[in-house]
């Protein structure tokens, strides 16, 4: 088991370092550092609506995640099971821990959007702090078969399962009820959002297909 887990992580970090090299190679520009001072560490309360970020000054900031909203394309609605083409939803809760970029303070916070019996969406909202009183938010925008509208739009993930900023780039995991899991990379951008550059299956299964955009 611990081989397997080993061979895992080093195959997805190799992978993630290939992507970003070639993400890297096309110009596009990276994100700035920020002092350590600037950086805060992140908390989630027990229900998972909002979490707190603590400030090495002392300072706190709360956050309410209910009031997120996404525009999804795509999608399946749960009460009349019909493909809906755009429709916005709001975070729910925050799946697992948010997870802070050491080297310029944004946080990626993955949350619920709906759940359909096994069937979750879930998206990826990133925070970018502008000091202890205030942050600008950004959506994660996944790709998919039509071209994303606008910069609140997105395809959504599937259940999430983790989530990590290596060397700037942020790595997420996500799969399905069939045990199926892939691995998105989104290196820095534009934006702190950052910008979808690739994706690799990363353990088979019945829906490994739908888990990467084509």
């Amino acid at each position: 088991m611990r081989r397997s887990i080993l061979k895992k992580l080093a195959a997805t970090t190799a992978i993630a370092g290939t992507l970003l090299a070639a993400h890297l190679s096309s110009g596009l520009p990276t994100a700035e550092s920020q002092p350590v001072a600037d950086i805060p560490t992140v908390n989630v309360n027990d229900s998972g609506t909002s979490l707190t970020l603590n400030w090495p000054t002392g300072d706190r900031t709360p956050i309410d995640i209910q009031n997120w909203t996404i525009s999804i394309l795509d999608s399946f609605d749960c009460a009349t099971y019909e493909l809906v083409a755009e429709r916005d939803l709001s975070a729910q809760r925050i799946l697992g821990t948010p997870t802070v970029n050491p080297q310029t303070g944004d946080v990626a916070v993955p949350v619920l959007l709906e759940e359909c019996v096994d069937v979750q969406k879930s998206a990826v909202f990133i925070i970018h702090p502008q000091g202890p009183q205030s942050h600008a938010l950004y959506r994660l925008q996944v790709p998919g078969d039509r071209p994303l509208p606008h910069e609140f739009s997105s395809y959504a993930l599937s259940s999430i399962s983790g989530l990590h900023y290596w060397d700037n780039t942020l790595l997420i995991s996500h799969g399905d009820a069939s045990g199926a899991d892939a691995m998105m990379v989104f290196p820095p951008a534009n934006t702190p959002a950052g910008q979808y550059a690739g994706c690799v299956v990363t353990q088979p299964g019945e829906g490994a297909g739908s888990l990467c955009p084509l």
